[in-house]
Parts: structure tokens; C-alpha cells; sequence
């Protein structure tokens, strides 16, 4: 049987490099010998945060939501004489819908640079011939919020008339959307179910939340556009920071159903991962003269002040960069100058999110919600993400802390006494047995103030 065009467009059939290939997007060299510290911490966070360097998480939920695209072309498009009696029916995509696909994650952890991976790797719009019809072949219509909140602000783009304008920039395109606010929401929806059953349009996604996202009623407006959205017909698949997903848990069960039942979280890369290391590399690749950190030595340490979270990398760099460069302007930037920009005022409010995803990875409780994602399967899997050698070395360290803490005076002699002995000869010490002391509330105390000591001075 002949595969409808407007299946085999998706193709699965990529190896990783053929994929990596087709989504990733180099980083651009800038000129390091910029004199200006300020311009030239401008060009290096757009140099930045421009790049994309795929990873195994990146391909695995690619692969995903293409796989999930392709199914639902074989399902509304395989046939032709289906899909052209449907083309004049009031309902072409019927009633029934699909729950929405909820990419989610930390902010900053590259969910939108993902949904625009994924369109880079989706085929071009054409032109299709069936037997009467030459028709548009349409993939994808991605939204941002950006543009606005409204019905003809997010879909007025896809439902002009293509020689009439169609892009933002064409000298017509300011009429036509006039036309398109006066013929009112209800008919505008009926419009673009039309127009995306005959464009075979078999994804739909929206990014950009954060504008419709803010105050005390944002969970019914976000709810209330994304089921509206969701209804069109195609694949739709939004992008949402752990705060909105919060927001929308506290609605009815109908609207959790069909907009957070399918998840697909995006997590920060772990220090094991070897991703983590090929993104370090390509941050230095950026300007390797001015970037004079080891990508493969300094991972753990740049992992401690950042997360994993690619937002914070970028950030961090550009706040030593400016450190720097404000004091010497020749200066390069090495793993001293980001702890250096780590403990900054630039750096304070992202050191903040640091140190409470860390403590969320130790004690695996939320400390706040935007943080704390809303998906667990099981307990085990409480953490923000597994417990790396950076977490499992800042629990030993904070637990030992804890316990020196809590000694009695005598008890804490002895300790010292020991740990010198150890230091100096590098032999096991002679276990001395110590009497148990009366746990107090000024102990107490005291380990607490030591923990939160530890956590807001990490040692490198």
C-alpha cells in the first residue's frame, strides 16, 4: 500500500548523527578582544543562548513528540478519499481529541529551544497534488504568546489567505488582521479547524506561557486558551514551567485530564551525563581565548553553581566575563572567576534556585513550587533529578557538619584531635568511644545554622 505523503513526511528513520545533524545549531565565534566589557557581555549571551547542542535527553523527547506527530498523520491522513470527503464537512477532525502533551521542566532548562529543534527538523510547508486538488502540505503551525494573548493575535498568521500575507512583515498583513478580529472568536476557531484539516497540519504547539501565566487568575485564563487551542484538532503540545503546571493541577478533573495527562518533563543535564560535558565545550568554543575554564575538569564545580540548568551557565559566564573584564581588560575567565561570579549580587537571585534545588535533591521535599515538579510516579523518584556525585558529596559534607556540630566541647577536642592525627599521618585513627551527650535545643540549633552555613558558601 502507497504511504500518503502526508505520512511519510515525518521520518523516523534518522540515525543520532543524521538527527543531531539537522537540529543542531553551531555556536558562533565573537570577537574577544572587545574593549567595552558591556558590549561585549552582550554578544557573548546572544552567541549563547543562540546555540543548541543536542543531547540524549534532547533526541529521546524529539523522537518522541515526532513519533507521536507521524502516528496522528496515519490516523487522520492516510486515506485520500477520507481525507477529501472530510475536507468539506463541518467537522473534519470529528469531536473526540487527544490529550494535550505537557513539555515541561525547570525554567531555563531549554524547553523552547528544544520546540524549535523540533522545527527545524519538520519538512518545509508545500504544495501537494491529489486527484481534483492541489492543496498546501503544512506540518506544524507554532504559536508564541509573545505575539499576543488573543484568538487572531495566535492564529490569524496560519488562517490568511497565503497570497494575501501571511507573514507578520507583508504590507497586507495589518488588514487582514483587522478583518480577522471583527469575524469574532467562535468563527475564527470554525476557520482554523478548516484550514489545518486542509493543510494536513498534524502539530500544533504554544510556547511563551509566561505572558498569560501571571496573577491570581492565571490558571483559569491558561486553562481556559489551552483547551481552546487543544480543540483545533491537530497534535497539540504546549511548553510550561512547573509553575503554570501547578496552577493547572488545581483545576476541575475534566481540564487536568485533557491538558496534564501526558507529560513529558524536561530535566536539568546531570554531571554524569556525557551531554553536560559537550555543552561545556561548546560554550567555550563561543570564545575559547576569553573562556579559559576546563569543560572536562571543572564539570563538577560549574555543575554546583548551575544545576545542570543551561539558562544558569550562560548567566554564571557572563557575570565572570563582566567581573573580569570590568577589573582587567585582558583578563580571561577560569573556574575561580565563576565562583567568583557564583557569589556576586549579578548571580544572587539564580544562586537562590541553586541552592534550594540542591537542598530539594538531599531531602526530597519541596522547598518551592516553581522548583519542585509536579510529575512523581513513586517516592524513589521524589528528587529533581538522581542524586549526582556533586548532591551525594554535599550531603557528606553537610551531614558531617551536622554531627561536629552536635558534639560537646570534650567530644569536639577529641574529633579535632583525631582529624589532625588523620591529616598528618594518613593511617586509621584509633577509634576513641566518646559518651553520648544529651541532644538540646541549642544543638540543635547550632547544626541548623551550620547547614545553612554550608549550603550558602559551597566549597569548589
Amino acid at each position: 500500500m502507497r504511504i500518503s505523503e502526508r505520512v511519510s513526511r515525518f521520518n523516523l528513520s534518522m540515525s543520532d548523527d543524521e538527527l543531531d545533524a539537522r537540529i543542531r545549531w553551531p555556536a558562533k565565534s565573537i570577537n574577544s578582544a572587545i574593549s567595552d566589557p558591556y558590549i561585549l557581555c552582550v554578544a557573548l549571551e546572544k552567541a549563547l543562548n543562540e546555540m543548541f547542542e543536542p543531547d540524549l535527553q534532547v533526541r529521546n523527547i524529539i523522537r518522541n513528540l515526532l513519533s507521536q506527530t507521524r502516528s496522528y498523520a496515519e490516523i487522520y491522513f492516510g486515506s485520500d478519499e477520507e481525507f477529501i470527503a472530510k475536507m468539506y464537512s463541518k467537522s473534519p477532525w470529528g469531536m473526540a481529541r487527544a490529550p494535550a502533551i505537557c513539555l515541561t521542566g525547570i525554567a531555563g532548562v531549554g524547553k523552547s529551544a528544544l520546540l524549535l529543534a523540533l522545527l527545524r527538523l519538520l519538512p518545509l510547508p508545500e504544495w501537494i497534488k491529489i486527484p481534483g486538488h492541489n492543496l498546501p502540505l503544512v506540518s506544524s503551525w507554532p504559536l508564541s504568546l509573545s505575539n499576543g494573548t488573543a484568538l487572531s493575535d495566535l492564529l490569524g498568521e496560519f488562517v490568511l489567505p497565503k497570497d494575501e500575507g501571511a507573514s507578520r512583515s507583508d504590507v497586507g498583513y495589518g488588514q487582514m488582521h483587522n478583518k480577522i478580529k471583527r469575524i469574532g472568536n467562535g468563527s475564527l476557531l470554525r476557520l482554523a479547524r478548516k484550514i489545518a484539516w486542509r493543510d494536513s497540519v498534524c502539530l500544533l504547539s504554544v510556547d511563551e506561557f509566561q505572558w498569560v501565566a501571571a496573577g491570581d487568575d492565571a490558571n483559569a485564563r491558561a486553562s481556559k486558551l489551552l483547551l481552546t487551542l487543544h480543540g483545533i484538532g491537530p497534535l497539540f503540545v504546549f511548553c510550561s514551567n512547573y509553575s503554570l503546571v501547578n496552577k493547572l493541577a488545581k483545576r476541575t478533573h475534566e481540564d487536568r485530564q485533557r491538558l496534564l495527562s501526558r507529560p513529558i518533563v524536561m530535566q536539568p543535564l546531570s554531571i554524569s551525563d556525557p551531554g553536560w560535558i559537550a555543552y561545556l565545550h561548546a560554550v567555550k568554543s563561543v570564545a575559547p581565548v576569553l573562556l579559559n575554564f576546563d569543560p572536562m575538569h571543572d564539570a563538577e564545580t560549574i555543575h554546583r553553581y548551575t544545576f545542570g540548568i543551561k539558562r544558569l551557565v550562560v548567566l554564571l559566564v557572563v557575570a565572570a566575563v563582566k567581573l573580569a573584564r570590568t577589573k582587567n581588560p585582558r583578563a580571561t575567565v577560569d573556574v575561580e572567576s565563576l565562583k567568583a561570579a557564583y557569589n556576586s549580587a549579578e548571580y544572587s537571585a539564580n544562586r537562590r534556585d541553586v541552592e534550594d534545588l540542591i537542598k530539594q535533591g538531599i531531602t526530597g521535599k519541596a522547598v518551592r513550587a516553581d522548583l519542585w515538579c509536579p510529575f512523581r510516579a513513586t517516592p524513589n523518584t521524589a528528587k529533581v533529578v538522581s542524586a549526582d556525585s556533586a548532591i551525594a558529596s554535599f550531603e557528606r559534607r553537610t551531614q558531617e557538619a551536622l554531627l561536629v556540630s552536635a558534639l560537646s566541647p570534650a567530644e569536639a577536642n577529641a574529633h579535632a584531635a583525631i582529624a589532625a592525627s588523620d591529616a598528618a599521618t594518613m593511617r586509621p585513627g584509633k577509634v576513641v568511644r566518646l559518651a553520648r551527650s544529651k541532644v538540646t535545643k541549642a544543638s540543635l540549633l547550632e547544626g541548623a545554622a551550620a547547614l545553612d552555613e554550608f549550603i550558602k558558601h559551597p566549597r569548589s
